[in-house]
This record gives C-alpha cells, structure tokens and sequence, in this order.
C-alpha cells in the first residue's frame, strides 16, 4: 500500500472509490450494500483481489480494507469511555514494562470514524515480524457488550465512503495529526497484544457486572495405599490366568480358524468373533444376535474389547460386578 492521503475518498462515490484504492495498490473487499460483512469466500487468500467490477455491477457496495494484506492493525473502539477505564487499569504497567511515554492510543495516526458517538478506529503499520504472530482479540463487559477489539490479519474494516449500517452515515478518513499517515505500530500496543491473557482480567475487573470466574476444581490423584489394587487390576490380573477361547466355547462359540470364532446362533455363519493377542487377551464380536457383548453399553450396536472377566461377569455372576471382582481376588489370593 502506497503512502497516499486517504481522505481523498471520502467524498467519492463508492465505485469511484474502490477505483481510488485499487489504483493506490490498497487491497479492498468487496462487502454487502450498508452493511459490514463481506459475501465473498477467500478473500483473505494471497491470490483474491478486489477487483472495480464489483462495484459496476453493484454500485451500493461498502468497501472493506484487508488488514493483513495491507499490513495493518486496527484498534476498533465501540465504548470511549469503557475504553478508558481499562486502560487506566493496566498501561501504567504496560508503560513502564515497555518505558513508552506517550500510550498508543494517543498517538496521531490515521483513524476511520462512522459518526457513531464514542467509536472510533486507529489503523498502524504492522511490523514484520509480527506478520503470524498476532491474532485478533476482543474484550466485552456483561451488560454494556464490547469495549474494544484488536484486529489484525484475517479481518477486514469497512472505510470510507461506506455507508455505516445503524447510523446510515458514512465512514469516513481522518488525521490523526497535521498529516495523513500510518504510523508504525508502538511497543506498548504490542505488549498489550502479546500478553493480552495476562492483561485481560485486569480489563474485565473494571465492568461494575464483573463477576469472577469460581476456580476449577482440581481433582487429587488417587493413590493406591501397598497391597491395595484397583478394580481394573484385578480384572486383568485374573484374565491372564484364563484361556479365552474356552471361556468363548463355553458361552456359545466355535473357533473357525486363526483367531478368528462364529457365535453358535449366528444367522450368517460368518466367523464375526476376533480374538487379539495381548496383556490380557481380548475379542471383539461383530454378532448381532449375541447381545451380551455386541451391544455391551446401552444401543452402542458397535464391536468393542471385552476380556474373559466380562464373560465370567455377565455369565457366571449375572453381571454383578462388585460380585464378580470378589471371585476374581479371591481366585488370585489376594486379601
């Protein structure tokens, strides 16, 4: 983007105006008429450029101005006087941390206003380095909605001459000082950027609605006291112990071949039980008629692990768990 005074659209017409941009290499967006959304997909893409038939063939279009593409940030003001009371809040310790004297929102650089009272934009020059570091942010109170955004690559903020959707005036370019220009972004407006997560709760504290967040409660560890083990010890420890295909024949299945079984009842007769090899050995059934197992946890209807404790369970202790754990110690000796 050239440096280029512009102001000069502010009295232009909205085609003459995305004319103006496009030829000072300034890359717009097309959006929908009084209104600040764009119905463009990819326009945040490298290779999408606003081109002046969006505006032939619809002259009543706002135009929006890709920050990222331009290389700018936006600092969007929707609350003055909200504004000030989280700055008040934390740029004395951002001053000092970044020893600036004078706080960005200060400084005399180009700004975008709508003739809504108490709203306003400062655009600056985005440094380089920063180009995928930013991301953009925005701070609301409860009652009184957002105070402020930060806004950076990816967005896009609607400029002159657009016509402002609520007040139905236009936007239109303003100095920030005796000149037209965009200065580059300051340090402190970067810290506020990068260490926003810190800063943001000092920000929010300032909202007479403000109401802490309780603190997550953080569960403890469980610790297994010596010779205690929990329940799923147990099941595995006495699992090992079985041959799991003889527990599978016992309750209604043949081996096939491999590790592969069929349950007896099986309208199909195709070998939907397989066995897998581990510590303990477990199946999977893909039989629908055994329900015991297909269909172990509520309508799942999907074949999951079992072992040769779920069969001892369901079959031998009618799915009495507490049952069927206290078989299993005391099969295992243990107390």
């Amino acid at each position: 983007m050239e440096n280029v005074d512009l102001r000069k659209a502010n009295t232009m017409s909205l085609a003459a105006a995305a004319n103006f941009y496009i030829q000072n290499c300034v890359s717009i967006v097309p959006l929908n008429a009084m209104d600040k959304s764009t119905y463009v997909n990819g326009w945040t893409k490298p290779e999408f450029h606003g081109d002046l038939s969006y505006w032939l063939n619809n002259p009543d279009r706002n135009i929006g101005i890709a920050l990222g593409k331009n290389r700018l940030l936006s600092l969007d003001i929707d609350n003055a006087e909200n504004f000030v009371d989280c700055m008040d809040a934390v740029m004395p310790a951002v001053l000092k941390a970044t020893d600036v004297s004078t706080p960005f929102y200060e400084l005399p650089t180009a700004e975008i206003v709508s003739g809504r009272g108490g709203s306003g934009k400062k655009l600056f020059r985005m440094p380089p380095v920063y180009a995928k570091v930013l991301t953009p942010y925005k701070l609301s109170w409860r009652k009184e909605g957002c105070v402020f955004e930060l806004r950076c690559a990816g967005q896009q903020d609607v400029v002159a001459p657009s016509v402002h959707p609520d007040t139905g005036n236009p936007y239109q370019w303003k100095a920030g000082g005796e000149t037209f220009e965009f200065l580059e972004a300051p340090k402190d407006l970067l810290y506020l950027w990068t260490h926003w997560s810190e800063l943001m709760d000092c920000m929010l504290q300032e909202d007479p609605d403000y109401i802490p967040e309780k603190p997550k409660r953080v569960r403890k560890p469980y610790k297994h006291t010596e010779g205690l083990r929990s329940a799923v010890e147990i099941m595995d420890a006495w699992s090992c112990t079985q041959n799991l295909e003889s527990w599978l024949e016992m309750y209604g299945y043949s081996f096939v071949r491999g590790n592969r079984m069929v349950y007896d009842y099986s309208k199909t007769g195709k070998p939907g039980c397989k066995i897998v090899r581990g510590v303990p050995d477990k199946f999977f059934t893909s039989h629908a008629s055994d329900m015991e197992f297909f269909a172990w946890e509520g309508n799942r209807r999907k074949p999951r692990p079992h072992t040769a404790f779920d069969i001892m369970c369901v079959h031998e202790c009618g799915g009495d768990l507490a049952k069927a754990i206290k078989r299993a110690k005391e099969e295992l000796g243990y107390d």
